[in-house]
């Protein structure tokens, strides 16, 4: 259950439910809620895989079998979580159910064509996203010593539709007024490959450098990466620096987001300096500030994807 704990970037809630305590999960920032049973959070029968994609993000839920688990420790020893090794760990284990999350504004029925997974039951919608959920195939074939085991599981993942809960997204409005982060920067801070970087060497290295705060369960966060890249990549004088704001527990993921966006640029875990001198101000993902070669804010705070005012600034700030 690690890779749940560190997907989620807000605390558990405990609930009581008729037959068995379950665990409240609230993904705030895309409007919705579910429960699974409590034990699970400690049950090594169970993986999930919180996989973000172009079109979706998915919570995938598996039983392990005795290969599957081996396989998952070989990968968490070697550090060597990426989609190909998780791949292989979901090809040793059995499908129990998934939620789908997809942003309205791309959205279409040809993503819901999935055969993997049994059909997709469309549960509601907020402002910003539809919410939908999968259970596994009634015709999954499961070899005999784990049939038992299984069935009670997939029992259990029956039960969790019917506990989402849809209401308004938190803590990723691009309506939301910028927050007062002012002044020069001075810090120093671990990025993913867990390298120590100082601001002022950091920053002294370009013209301009722009400041990108995100997060691996933020939806407009990822569909922007990509442009990232090629801002990063393409502009003289110039990078990006990004903060993680649930790096701290999810590098791995984080890592994965990057590498398949091509954003080769650093990214810096929260701690107590970031915290006090950027991220206590900051209530809405993505957020973005230019600065200069001293670490001195020299633009307004941008809440919001928005590749067009990046380009704006970039332009301005470098003639």
């Amino acid at each position: 259950m690690k890779l749940l704990k560190s997907f989620l970037f807000i605390a558990f809630a405990l609930l009581g439910c008729s037959d068995y305590a379950t665990t409240k999960i609230p993904i705030d920032p895309m409007g919705f809620s579910f429960e699974i049973p409590s034990q699970w959070e400690k049950d090594e029968n169970i993986f999930v895989v919180p996989a973000p994609s172009e079109n979706s993000v998915d919570f995938a839920f598996y039983f392990l079998t005795d290969a599957a688990k081996k396989q998952k420790k070989t990968l968490e020893a070697n550090h060597d979580i990426t989609p190909e090794t998780v791949a292989k760990v979901c090809d040793k284990a059995y499908k129990l159910f998934k939620i789908s999350v997809y942003p309205k504004e791309n959205f279409s029925e040809n993503f819901l064509q999935n055969a993997e997974w049994g059909k997709a039951t469309k549960i509601g919608s907020n402002s910003d996203f539809l919410i939908y959920f999968s259970l596994a195939k009634k015709d999954e074939a499961v070899k005999k010593e784990f049939a038992a085991s299984y069935k009670k599981y997939l029992a259990q993942s029956e039960k969790v539709e019917k506990t989402i809960e849809i209401f308004e997204p938190k803590g990723q409005n691009a309506n939301a007024s910028a927050p007062e982060v002012s002044g020069a920067l001075n810090f120093t801070a671990t990025d993913l490959s867990g390298k120590q970087i100082d601001s002022k060497s950091l920053f002294a290295q370009n013209k301009l450098t722009m400041v990108n705060i995100w997060g691996t369960y933020c939806g407009p966060c990822l569909r922007e990466m990509p442009e990232l890249a090629k801002l990063s990549q393409q502009t003289k004088n110039f990078a990006i620096v990004g903060i993680v704001v649930d790096g701290q527990n999810n590098i791995e993921l984080a890592q994965e987001i990057l590498a398949k966006s091509g954003a080769n640029f650093v990214n810096l875990l929260p701690n107590s300096q970031l915290n006090e001198q950027i991220l206590s101000s900051v209530s809405s993902i993505p957020t973005s500030f230019f600065v200069n070669q001293n670490g001195e804010i020299i633009s307004q705070i941008i809440v919001g994807a928005d590749i067009n005012a990046y380009r704006k600034n970039i332009e301005k700030l470098l003639k």
